[in-house]
């Protein structure tokens, strides 16, 4: 699998409604900030997970400080691209920063939801394993 596809599988594009820009673009997007902060495919990983995780409605996509509606993460409702940008961005550098080798999930999510991190971390096991088991069927269909 490609790291697109991983990361729309991730979205689970094919069984939510669309994205005010689509999942596509999201992906691209994702795909685009992760390069731009040099993330490792782990932490491309996450930054996906926490997309489907938080599915914030336009101006907060990544649930970036949610408690904070005054926060300038969010200063974009009116433009869904650049909202999703932003957010995706301010995620990224969140990511690159606090989710280090060695890649340790719950110590990440500690930080990033406090209140709800049994969860997020429920969630991010049950996300991967999903991916797994993905690749896993990909790879029997094509022997």
């Amino acid at each position: 699998m490609t790291m697109r596809a991983i990361i729309l599988t991730i979205l689970n594009a094919n069984q939510h409604p669309s994205t005010v820009i689509g999942w596509e673009r999201e992906a691209t997007i994702i795909l685009e900030v992760a390069e731009r902060y040099r993330l490792e495919p782990e932490q491309v990983l996450m930054l996906a997970i926490l997309r489907r995780c938080e599915n914030g409605q336009p101006g907060n996509e990544w649930g970036v400080a949610s408690d904070d509606p005054g926060h300038e993460s969010h200063r974009y409702k009116s433009n869904p691209e650049l909202s999703v940008r932003v957010q995706c961005a301010w995620a990224a550098g969140t990511i690159r920063i606090r989710f280090e080798k060695p890649y340790d999930a719950e110590k990440f999510f500690k930080r990033w939801n406090p209140a709800g991190w049994h969860e997020e971390v429920k969630n991010y096991r049950q996300i991967l394993e999903g991916i797994q088991h993905e690749r896993h069927r990909e790879s029997s269909s094509a022997q």
